[in-house]
Formats: structure tokens, C-alpha cells, sequence
């Protein structure tokens, strides 16, 4: 059965879906991060084989978001690409297909890996925003920092996991990660590097188990 967490947070509330997504109701606004598109292209042009069906993946995983939700905007905390050198021609035509499907507006908060994002933010019918977004109570960046004292902070980049134990057994699950005035998102992307340092600026980690959101009984753990 699927489960969300409902939280509230900048004085509104959120919900937290499995499929790696904030749902924000009052705005009709779905905020996701670290998709990083063309990752599979990118490994192979250095030789290295990657599942070929990870953009089919995230691309239906977000539009199902949108479909559960009935979202109208999409916000992109950061690496909705992974490389330029992964942006290649069938990446572009397959996202641009996709995007032709999709009637949210979609906006994007630059990150590290959006170095190529104005070859292709316009065919894709994707505003830029830079680095720094403020809609309403809160502000969208890629990379954490302590937040600001007038909005509350959500942002990507660290990829964050927790590590859930039970006696000699433990698994490393994806997380939201959310504090006082900052909240991380889970990379969207299932194929991305998930480690464990601690987190200070996080007082709680809600894991994803499968189409499970919990609230994980350990102190919240983050990286990648």
C-alpha cells in the first residue's frame, strides 16, 4: 500500500511521496531534485554500462507524479542533467517528446551539473530561474546551507540516505531529510551514490521503503 508523510513546514503543509517528490498543495507545485538526465550516455562514452532503461524511469516516474497530484508547476531543485557530454541527441529528443506531454510549467534552480541547461532548457519548455528561488514561504537552492531566517530552505545535491538497523542486519534507504529552517530532497534519479555522514542541519530522516514513506527512528544520516 502506498504511504505518504504529511508535514508541515514555512507554515504550510507537505506531503512526501515515495516516488522521491514534495507534493506543496496550497500551490499546485511538485518539487523534485537531482534527476540528472543522460547519466546512462554519459557513463558509456568513458566505457562504463548502465542500465539503458534510466531515463525511460524517471522520465514516467515524474510524469506519474504529476498525474497522482495534478500538479501545475514543477520546481527542479538542481541537475535536472547529469554531464554535457550525456545530453545527446536521442536524450534530447526523448526528453523534448516527453516534455510535449507534460502541461505543468516546469522551473529550474541551476546545480552543478547544469552546465548544458541552456542548450536544451528552451526546447524543453523548462524556465531557468538561477540559483536562488523564492515562491511564497519558501526558497529553492541545489545546494544546502543554514537556510535564511524568512523562508524555509529546500534543496538537493547531497543524494541523502539513512541506515536503518535491526540487530545484526541493516539497509541504506533514500531520505527526506528536514529541519528547522532547511529540507533536502532524495536524488530522483534511483541510480545515484547514496552515503551516510551526519547531517546537523536535519532533526528528522523520512526513508523510503519501496512505496513507503516512514519516519526513520534514527538520527538522520545524508550524503552522496
Amino acid at each position: 500500500m502506498r504511504e505518504t508523510a504529511v508535514i508541515r513546514v514555512g507554515g504550510e503543509p507537505v506531503e512526501l511521496l515515495p516516488e522521491r517528490a514534495v507534493w506543496w498543495p496550497g500551490e499546485r507545485t511538485l518539487v523534485v531534485a537531482d534527476l540528472h538526465l543522460g547519466k546512462e550516455h554519459a557513463f558509456a562514452a568513458s566505457g562504463i554500462g548502465l542500465p539503458p532503461t534510466i531515463l525511460d524511469e524517471t522520465l514516467d516516474r515524474l510524469a506519474r507524479c504529476i498525474g497522482l497530484t495534478g500538479a501545475e508547476r514543477v520546481v527542479i531543485a538542481g541537475d535536472l542533467l547529469h554531464a554535457k557530454i550525456g545530453t545527446t541527441e536521442r536524450v534530447i529528443e526523448r526528453v523534448g517528446a516527453w516534455r510535449r506531454t507534460v502541461a505543468a510549467a516546469m522551473l529550474l534552480v541551476s546545480g552543478n551539473h547544469d552546465r548544458a541547461a541552456d542548450e536544451v532548457a528552451g526546447a524543453w519548455g523548462i524556465e531557468q530561474r538561477g540559483p536562488d528561488l523564492r515562491l511564497g514561504p519558501f526558497r529553492f537552492v541545489h545546494e544546502p546551507d543554514g537556510g535564511v531566517p524568512d523562508a524555509f530552505t529546500w534543496a538537493g545535491h547531497l543524494h541523502p540516505a539513512v541506515r536503518l538497523a535491526a540487530g545484526r542486519d541493516s539497509v541504506r534507504l533514500p531520505c527526506f531529510c528536514v529541519g528547522e529552517r532547511v529540507g533536502v530532497l532524495p536524488a530522483f534519479t534511483r541510480f545515484s551514490g547514496r552515503t551516510t555522514p551526519a547531517l546537523a542541519l536535519a532533526d528528522q530522516a523520512w526513508a523510503i521503503a519501496d512505496d513507503r514513506v516512514i519516519l526513520a527512528p534514527t538520527r538522520v544520516a545524508s550524503g552522496g
